[in-house]
């Protein structure tokens, strides 16, 4: 699927799963699909393009400024927050580092970007966790299998559509209607 597809659908499933758990300030909820847009988006940093160095660089630094935002009352929290955009940068080179649907496609990647979010933003990580869970779980309805069980070699896949053809054009578009009527919806 192509990166606007992710960003959607990311958003659309952190605000549909999040959305409405509990009664959100506007801010709150917009910071959240924020994030689920960059869980979405987050995956494919693999790619050897510099769009894809540019959303993992991107990613940290709005992490980090809502890290900061969040965690400035205590030393603790700070160094905390420290630690989570360290591990958040190694990721992410990493994963600028690694073959496409490899290393950043896995359930491994999942648990150690999403326990970095957590370490940065606390509990609102989980909105970041279900983008990034989005982006494998789309992934899979492609021709082109991703590492899932990563380091283990295997690839999964169900060979359904392309990354860029109507399937993705529909889903890209569904959710985008949806995330603005979750957003929307909910803010209005």
């Amino acid at each position: 699927m192509l990166g606007k597809t992710h960003a959607a659908v990311g958003t659309a499933s952190a605000l549909l799963i999040m959305g409405g758990a509990v009664a959100h300030h506007p801010v709150s909820l917009v910071t959240g699909a924020t994030l689920g847009a960059i869980g979405g988006l987050i995956p494919d940093i693999d790619l050897n393009s510099k769009h894809a160095k540019a959303v993992g660089f991107s990613s940290v630094l709005f992490l980090a400024l809502k890290g900061a935002d969040k965690n400035l009352t205590s030393s603790l929290a700070m160094s905390t927050t420290i630690a989570g955009l360290i591990a958040l940068t190694v990721l992410v080179v990493l994963g600028l580092n690694s073959n496409h649907r490899g290393f950043t496609h896995s359930i491994l990647a999942l648990m150690l970007f999403s326990t970095a979010a957590y370490a940065i933003v606390g509990n609102s990580s989980i909105w970041f966790a279900i983008g990034y869970a989005s982006h494998l779980v789309i992934d899979l309805f492609n021709k082109k299998g991703e590492s899932l069980l990563f380091p283990i070699n295997a690839k999964v896949c169900f060979n359904l559509c392309a990354a860029d053809g109507i399937i993705n054009k529909l889903l890209g578009s569904l959710a985008t209607v949806a995330s603005a009527l979750l957003l929307f919806g909910r803010i209005i």
